[in-house]
């Protein structure tokens, strides 16, 4: 789930994500034009937490079948090689430990938007983390946090948190000067 975060993937994305996609030695996920909704390819360095996610997903690649050891073809996989299609359980027991029941997941998406403008990306490279081709559509990403707001009476109050963590700031902000491209 912080993969996503870090790098808003969908869901899709993420599950689908293989290790073709995956250059360890020049740092950089590729995620193919097939598994994108908008069509184009999308490139994300390995830097940070990213990183860290992805080297212990490498640790965790090899699986055990009846005839022995065998390498996923899946980033993120059940443990036996195939794709994680539905995490909807691990989700709400995640959010329920993290004291934010009723956070969506596509909620790290719009996280992290706001994290990378707020880290100081310009909209164009932030843009192009995200897979977002249309200014509009990523306008209504880029919402407003409301953490300082008490939540509404008999409202949820994980659902006015959207980041995982309390005054996180966006890995791939940094060392992006504000307004470069």
């Amino acid at each position: 789930m912080r993969f996503i975060y870090e790098t808003a993937t969908r869901k899709m994305g993420a599950a689908l994500l293989e290790w073709k996609g995956v250059d360890r030695a020049a740092g950089i996920t590729r995620f193919p034009r097939e598994i994108e909704k908008n069509g184009k390819p999308r490139e994300i360095p390995l830097v940070g937490v990213i990183g860290d996610v992805i080297e212990r997903r490498w640790a965790a690649r090899t699986y055990q079948t009846k005839l022995g050891p065998a390498l996923a073809r899946y980033v993120f996989h059940r443990g036996d090689g195939q794709v994680i299609v539905n995490p909807r359980r691990a989700w709400a027991n995640a959010t329920a430990a993290a004291g934010v029941p009723g956070l969506l997941l596509h909620d790290l998406r719009r996280s992290t938007v706001k994290n990378l403008i707020a880290a100081g990306v310009d909209q164009v490279t932030a843009m192009k983390v995200t897979g977002h081709r249309s200014l509009q559509v990523f306008q209504r990403y880029n919402i407003v946090h409301h953490r300082r707001r008490a939540p509404r009476p008999g409202a949820d109050a994980g659902r006015d948190r959207c980041t995982p963590e309390q005054g996180d700031t966006h890995p791939l902000g940094s060392g992006v000067q504000k307004g470069s491209k």
